[in-house]
């Protein structure tokens, strides 16, 4: 093939490999919003169409997402508009030309890592193709792609694969032109890293992963060029990724956990069964996505407990052991493994993240496919009848990707499939059930969670659950709220049932026929006293600004006061205490909505800038709620209300 013609050809196959990405995803567009897209996205709602430059900056500094905020992250989904409530169409459209744009950085990546001298040598751009079409359309990316929050997620590896692009390029410069070698990787360490990171805390990963480059692809292989001064490598790689290890090992102290319904060490345990499965679920696509309703995982609580645990930590010590052993034979095989687990250092390791999601893969699998690709090159290179089976298996992954994307393009149709996929899930349960109660089917959205409190009657959030949905049926039966306050009694909730408890919380008691103030009163008490028993502070917290709800509501403001003071003693935190004083003001205590507001400004400083909305400071806000409970006192002053 002439020099002039291959470019034309790469530009042909990188079109065509567009297309079928673009044809096997976009069924799944026409899906519904999931988890954090129901928390996050409705922000939108508090931006002022008439001056929306504050809301826009309160959004795009907002924390909730992640410990240090995600600014770039929430600027791009801004991209799609400031309207809530939004149909998910052109979210999802937005996340699969992100896919797409990042399928090609991985091209031109794997292109200049494997490349030769000889400019007219096909096989690294036929590799590279090779290996982004694999990645681009294999079907455990399904949880990224349209999930759409997880545009976080892809936001920050594409700033990682930029990252590693420009690194390589420069470093393959450095030998003749040091000058421009050190522009391209002072580009990839003081621009991408820091656009990776506030994308999303994975974009840390991107000094290791380039250390990881330069000793599988530049050391291990000779007449690589000149070698990167010992300073910059110290100042730009090895500072960066010990300050990711020091961020690793502040966040995963135990008291971190105390939200979490495992520990340090259950978490430590369970990983390496999780990670194999990523992978066999990677290597092995018709097994197909859990999707993204995963917290029916089992923990690991022992070293047997179950049984694949110890076969499943053996087995991850072993493969970075054959990784290295064979890195002089076969060097793609320890880029790509050691790329996979670096990957996941953050997490899938020591974090007190959930266990699982998939979306997790997203980064750490882009290489996988590279050791594969390359030796069925050099057989294709001998036989090109070879090339037959990789095309096999590109179009074996984009009709199960298609599959899949149709699956999630179709809310009923998925709410069935993430049950069949995670039985043991109260999420996917839950979800379900929500499904049957929109379809007027009340009563068989209760059996369902019956069924599943038999399977997993450990799983408390479902008991929660099943009282909700009763709410919403015919009433609580008796018969089931003692069936659940035994399911609760030596049981702490996790941390994502609070919010179920939240929602309990406002239907009692006029909406939900059954369950009394009282009840539920002598249920938080119980949660509490299992939450003290096992030293749980953030749980006790919430049960106790709960209970001062369940006061308001039994016009007892005095009592909801002492349970507000006790949830401040246990963490201080300006933002919950300005809601309590407006809750105080809602149930129409302007006097006592001012004195427990002149409590918490005794108590702590509302200087300080508040952390949900950046531009707006607690203070401000503080300010704004006095206002509110003094022009309340003077209504209810002319009105006779003697509630003051």
């Amino acid at each position: 093939m002439t020099q002039t013609a291959l470019p034309t050809v790469i530009a042909g196959l990188l079109v065509a490999l567009m297309g079928l990405t673009l044809a096997v995803w976009w069924p799944g567009l026409t899906g519904p919003f999931f988890l954090d897209d129901l928390t996050l996205l409705p922000l939108l709602a508090r931006i002022d169409p008439v001056q929306p430059g504050p809301g826009i900056w309160a959004f795009i500094t907002d924390t909730s997402a992640g410990p240090y905020g995600r600014p770039l992250s929430m600027l791009a989904l801004l991209a799609n508009g400031t309207d809530w409530p939004t149909l998910p169409w052109l979210y999802k459209f937005t996340n699969l030309l992100l896919h797409a744009s990042t399928g090609l950085l991985l091209f031109f990546l794997v292109r200049e890592i494997t490349g030769t001298q000889d400019r007219q040598d096909t096989r690294p751009a036929l590799t590279a193709w090779l290996v982004s079409a694999f990645w681009l359309i294999h079907p455990l990316n399904v949880s990224t792609l349209l999930y759409v929050t997880q545009r976080m997620t892809q936001l920050s590896a594409f700033f990682v694969l930029l990252g590693l692009l420009c690194y390589v390029r420069g470093r393959k410069r450095l030998s003749r032109h040091a000058r421009a070698g050190y522009v391209w990787m002072n580009a990839a360490v003081l621009l991408c890293l820091p656009l990776a990171t506030l994308s999303k805390e994975n974009g840390l990963l991107l000094a290791p992963m380039i250390l990881l480059v330069e000793w599988t692809v530049f050391r291990l292989r000779p007449g690589q060029g000149a070698y990167p001064s010992r300073l910059w490598m110290l100042g730009c790689l090895w500072l960066p990724t010990l300050a990711l290890l020091a961020m690793l090992t502040r966040y995963s102290l135990p008291e971190y956990f105390a939200t979490r319904d495992f520990t340090l060490t259950q978490r430590l345990l369970s990983e390496p069964r999780i990670v194999l499965e990523y992978l066999w679920r990677w290597f092995n696509p018709w097994a197909g996505s859990r999707g993204v309703f995963t917290d029916g995982i089992i923990v690991s609580t022992g070293w047997l407990q179950p049984r694949t645990t110890l076969p499943a930590l053996l087995a991850m010590i072993a493969l970075p052991a054959v990784a290295f052993l064979v890195r002089h034979r076969a060097p793609w095989m320890t880029l790509a493994v050691g790329f996979f687990l670096v990957g996941h250092i953050l997490e899938s390791t020591s974090l007190p993240l959930e266990l699982y999601f998939e979306h997790r893969n997203y980064l750490p699998t882009m290489l996988l496919a590279l050791p594969l690709v390359d030796w069925l090159m050099g057989r294709i290179r001998m036989q090109p009848l070879w090339g037959v089976l990789p095309l096999g298996l590109c179009v074996a992954l984009a009709a199960i990707t298609l599959d899949t994307a149709r699956i999630w393009g179709d809310a009923a149709r998925l709410a069935r499939y993430s049950l069949q996929a995670n039985p043991l899930s109260p999420r996917a349960i839950g979800n379900q059930a929500g499904y049957l109660v929109r379809q007027g089917r009340a009563e068989a959205a209760v059996q369902l969670i019956k069924a599943g409190i038999q399977r997993r009657p450990e799983a408390s959030e479902l008991g929660i659950l099943l009282l909700l949905f009763e709410c919403q049926s015919e009433g609580v039966r008796q018969a089931d709220l003692r069936a659940v306050r035994q399911q609760l009694a030596g049981h702490t909730l996790p941390l994502n049932a609070y919010a179920l408890l939240g929602d309990l919380l406002e239907r009692v008691p006029k909406a939900c026929p059954g369950l009394g103030l009282d009840m539920l009163e002598d249920m938080l008490v119980g949660l509490e006293a299992e939450a003290e028993r096992q030293g749980r502070h953030e749980a006790i917290r919430r049960l106790r600004h709960y209970r001062g709800i369940l006061c308001l509501k039994d016009a007892q403001p005095e009592c909801a006061i002492r349970h507000f003071a006790r949830s401040q003693q246990l963490l201080r935190d300006a933002e919950l205490g300005l809601i309590q004083a407006a809750l105080l003001l809602r149930f129409q205590y302007p006097a006592q909505a001012a004195a427990w507001l002149s409590t918490l400004r005794r108590q702590q400083s509302f200087a300080r800038r508040d952390v949900s909305w950046g531009d707006r400071g607690i203070e401000a806000r503080a300010r704004a709620l006095q206002e509110r409970i003094e022009t309340r006192r003077k209504a209810m002053d002319q009105t006779g209300d003697t509630r003051q």
